[in-house]
């Protein structure tokens, strides 16, 4: 009997440990979908400027920011420039 136990208890914990796995694995497939889907609302070129040049660099603490900006040129001599940042601790809020 108590053979039969550890291996029903060992089957468990291993069928646990594959499910957990699996969901670590579409974790990832997510936030690998959601950085990608983050990198198209970055400009991918900085508009030319009389001021002087544009660059711009970044690098995300972990594979998901929430850093956006752009560059936009209202009309021939001026540019408008956006910087935003989403805050985690809003995101965490939940709505009913």
């Amino acid at each position: 009997m108590n053979g039969v136990a550890q291996q029903i208890a060992l089957a468990i914990q291993n069928e646990r440990l594959q499910q957990e796995k699996v969901g670590q694995e579409r974790l990832q497939q997510e936030l690998q979908l959601a950085r990608r889907i983050q990198e198209t609302f970055l400009p991918t070129h900085l508009p030319e400027s009389p001021a002087g040049n544009w660059t711009s660099a970044g690098k995300t603490a972990r594979q998901v920011g929430g850093d956006f900006y752009d560059v936009i040129r209202l009309h021939k001599n001026r540019l408008a420039l956006v910087i935003a940042d989403v805050s985690t601790r809003a995101s965490r809020q939940r709505f009913t």
